[in-house]
């Protein structure tokens, strides 16, 4: 029985890294078909329930560790309910159209539901002051329908065509526009019910099925729904969750009685975490020397030959006051100071660049651009682009791209399939900071004018025809006249009017009250000597510790070490917090800095218990921050997308960091273990205490992960790359708990830890370079 198990658990966990691949290659359509859904899959479940039983009625296990392990045979029993019971599919709803029409998924056939629904109303929330989507909201009406049957074959077509017809003002097959009540409709028996109001994370449940918003109609006219009818298998699935939750906890408990804490310390610290809660053209617009630059928002001003105290740079004060001016930037409004620092960051790679900072840069550009243009600020590492475009070193100006008689150099190059993979790549990136410079001159990085819940840029020829003469006048105007007050040196002049300007901005859209945050955020945010400095400090402590050189002063500086450490990376997930206006958990680089905090918040909790983790703390959590800055840069805050916007989100990814974060941590002891035999037995001892917190983390996170994607898409597991890697990771540090199947020494439990941690990295970054799905946001 034990090798049945054991074969079967093997083949399980290949079988689903191999349909992640093919998944990949061939489709999610193909992997669902003929590996997730193919009956054999389903029989290796079953299998491996089935023998599970077996052992467990065989063995006598404690009423906890016997409650966990029912506890996922029933999530497995749910699943199997809910692949044989339940019903999915999708409904096209038109505004004022009743339909009942059900179009199986992954069958396409047609059913009926045994009631119809109108759309009453669809309309798109965003978020305050901006054109972003915050949610989708469709609200339908339920109408009691006559008994008829399906449409079929051509009846289902001619349905269909009249739903496009009406869906883009055409005329129906029987040449007359579908109205509503129309003879072709359901027929409707009594008055509706409802409303029922369909958004993301918000279903409706009608008479047990479940409605789901998906996407909806170009025209705002129509709404395309999800539907769900699985009252059994959630039952079971959902009965499940909770008894593994209630289960987990009194495994703790029992360690607790053992005096085994860190478990319970830890468990504690993340639900802490948690409530915290022709020829060639240039792609600039117009001619390089004598276009219109900034869309020509500064015609006479921009070649006025005045110049500040310093050449080609506004004041220091007046590049300040308005790098903390309101500016709609990526969908958000933000100071323009980020928007600055993105366009510095992108043209040289720093947020500064020869000792000036990013908004003296930006603003020194909208008015001397004929200055900024000559200045080498353009970074350009690839050598054949440097000499394509005439340059010795890897610095360029705007100039430098083009020709004496203004041909962009670049232009024939693009789509030179002769050129290698490395070479093409690299003439892109550089057309791209280009193509940033013509977005600057478009406007696109200074929209700082709000009316009627759009954002306009100064001077902007967009304006609507009924603009009201002042707030004409004024956008047309103010900023001509503060170019003409940094011209001639007036800051007294300048700050009034940026402060005249701000004035409009609160009058026009709610600007938030943390602009000023932002700025020192952005600061914090591009300095990159402090992880550098962290990094450093903490190899060199960690060596000299596992050497024995042991002594007061290193536990002081150790201790201090931790302290910076942890007052950096809380203090900067913070900042973004409160500028957001969400837990910062929604990318791959807030979810780094997340796992950094965590293990050095771990760390310096339980620095007298495990002083072992005392070295490897700061080393993990440096190097978290390094993967954070180099692997995802440093991201624009952007707003969340709907389908992100949910509680669960929040616990799913604290729950799931902190079980990798806890992962890293027993991968450097397992090195540790495996390096010097000194110590090893504590070294061990330590590794299988934390593997326990370790494993019910990543199965908690998994399990409300499932919870959440059931809110949101009506199924709680799909079988997504980033889904079942998690679920090879779990099943995979599995293993050393049950002593039964892997009776291991001491040197092999190490190396089956750290070959382990591979699954933790592909999860995390494999799946999203190599694998993408619905979590290539993370």
């Amino acid at each position: 029985m034990k090798k049945t198990i054991s074969i079967t658990y093997i083949l399980l966990i290949v079988c689903m890294g191999i349909a992640t691949i093919v998944e990949r290659l061939k489709g999610t359509e193909f992997a669902a078909t003929y590996i997730y859904g193919a009956w054999w899959f389903v029989a290796l479940w079953a299998l491996l329930a089935i023998c599970s039983v077996i052992m467990i009625v065989r063995k006598r296990l404690a009423p906890a560790t016997l409650m966990l392990h029912i506890s996922f045979l029933g999530i497995l029993a749910g699943a199997f309910v809910t692949y044989l019971t339940a019903e999915r599919g999708s409904m096209h709803l038109r505004v004022g159209v009743p339909d009942n029409i059900l179009v199986e998924a992954g069958t396409n056939r047609i059913s009926m539901l045994p009631f119809t629904l109108e759309l009453t109303d669809f309309h798109i929330v965003n978020y305050p002051g901006t054109d972003a989507p915050m949610d989708y909201v469709s609200v339908v009406t339920q109408y009691p329908t006559t008994p008829s049957r399906p449409p079929r074959g051509e009846e289902f077509f001619s349905h269909h065509n009249e739903m496009q017809a009406i869906q883009y003002g055409e005329e129906t097959p029987n040449g007359h526009p579908r109205e509503k009540g129309d003879s072709n409709s359901p027929s409707l028996g009594r008055a509706g019910e409802g409303p029922f109001q369909i958004s993301m994370n918000n279903i409706a449940s009608i008479d047990g099925y479940r409605f789901y918003q998906a996407s909806y109609d170009e025209d705002m006219q129509g709404t395309h729904l999800l539907v769900s009818h699985d009252p059994y298998g959630i039952a079971v699935t959902y009965t499940s969750y909770i008894m593994l939750f209630l289960s987990l906890i009194a495994v703790f408990v029992k360690k607790i009685k053992k005096r085994v804490t860190v478990a319970a310390l830890l468990l504690a610290t993340s639900f802490t975490s948690t409530y915290a809660n022709g020829p060639s053209k240039s792609p600039l617009k117009g001619d390089l020397t004598h276009g219109e630059p900034f869309c020509a928002i500064l015609p006479a001003l921009a070649s006025s030959p005045f110049k500040g105290e310093r050449e080609g740079l506004p004041t220091a004060d007046i590049a300040h006051d308005l790098g903390s001016v309101a500016v709609l930037y990526n969908n958000r409004i933000c100071p323009l100071n980020t928007a600055a620092t993105d366009f510095v960051q992108k043209l040289s790679g720093k947020a500064t660049w020869q000792g000036l900072s990013a908004d003296e840069i930006f603003v020194g550009w909208m008015i001397y651009y004929d200055y900024w243009e000559q200045q080498p600020i353009i970074r350009i590492k690839n050598e054949e682009v440097q000499q394509i475009i005439g340059i010795n070193g890897s610095w360029a100006s705007l100039r430098n791209f083009y020709s004496p008689s203004n041909e962009y150099k670049l232009q024939k190059y693009l789509n030179d399939a002769s050129l290698s993979i490395s070479t093409r790549k690299a003439i892109r990136e550089a057309d791209e900071k280009v193509r940033i410079i013509s977005m600057f001159y478009a406007g696109e990085f200074i929209k700082i004018f709000p009316l009627n819940n759009h954002w306009y840029s100064p001077g902007s020829t967009q304006l609507p025809k009924n603009t009201p003469t002042k707030e004409f006048q004024f956008i047309k105007r103010v900023m001509d006249q503060v170019v003409h007050a940094t011209l001639v040196n007036d800051t007294q002049t300048a700050a009034t009017l940026i402060a005249k300007i701000r004035n409009y901005q609160r009058e026009h859209a709610p600007i938030p009250s943390t602009l000023d945050v932002e700025v020192v955020y952005n600061k914090i945010l591009t300095q990159r000597w402090p992880i550098m400095l962290f990094l450093t400090a903490s190899l060199i402590l960690c060596i000299v510790t596992i050497m024995r050189k042991n002594s007061r002063n290193m536990h002081k500086a150790l201790l201090t070490l931790q302290i910076l450490l942890f007052a950096y990376t809380f203090a900067s997930i913070i900042l973004r917090w409160i500028i957001s206006g969400h837990i910062p958990l929604s990318n791959g680089f807030e979810t780094m800095q997340f796992m950094a905090c965590a293990i050095i918040t771990i760390t310096l909790l339980m620095r007298r218990r495990t002083p072992l983790l005392n070295p490897l703390g700061p080393v993990v959590s440096s190097f978290a921050l390094l993967v954070s800055m180099i692997a995802c840069g440093s991201p624009q805050l952007t707003p969340l997308m709907p389908v992100l916007q949910s509680p669960f989100m929040s616990i799913h990814v604290m729950m799931v960091m902190l079980a990798y974060s806890l992962f890293a941590i027993l991968a450097l002891l397992s090195i540790q273990a495996l390096v010097t035999k000194q110590g090893a037995e504590t070294v061990t001892s330590l590794s299988k205490q934390l593997l326990y917190p370790s494993v019910a983390l990543l199965a908690i996170g998994i399990f409300i992960g499932a919870v959440w994607a059931n809110v949101s898409w009506g199924r709680y597991w799909g079988w997504d790359p980033k889904e079942t890697w998690a679920l090879i990771t779990l099943m995979i540090y599995a293993v050393p708990l049950h002593k039964t199947f892997f009776p291991y020494s001491d040197r092999t439990y190490h190396w089956y830890i750290l070959v382990s941690f591979l699954a933790v990295l592909m999860t995390y970054f494999g799946v999203n370079y190599l694998l993408p799905g619905m979590h290539s946001y993370a």
